[in-house]
């Protein structure tokens, strides 16, 4: 049963499609193939990343510090029997 299922999808990859081809003009079907070049040409030519400056940076360490502080905080603060207890009814 598989064996047929891929027979007959290979078979359907090999169909003509007469509203593609259509399509296509005669300037585009006779047109070359585009030139195949290395990755490592088309990224040199990529205009470079921004660097990151020492203010964004500090920005962001910061910001982090703060996050793990709070995150911390957040550990130790435990919920009160009520406030469980509260929150699990929720849930339910």
């Amino acid at each position: 049963m598989r064996l047929a299922a891929f027979v007959i999808l290979c078979l359907a990859g090999c169909t003509r499609f007469p509203e593609i081809d259509a399509a296509t003009d005669d300037v585009a079907r006779d047109a070359p193939y585009v030139e195949l070049v290395p990755l490592n040409r088309i990224t040199d030519q990529a205009a470079p990343q921004s660097q990151e400056s020492a203010e964004t940076q500090e920005t962001l360490e910061a910001r982090a510090a703060r996050l793990r502080a709070r995150a911390a905080r957040l550990k130790q603060a435990g919920l009160s029997d009520a406030e469980r207890n509260r929150l699990q009814e929720t849930i339910q």
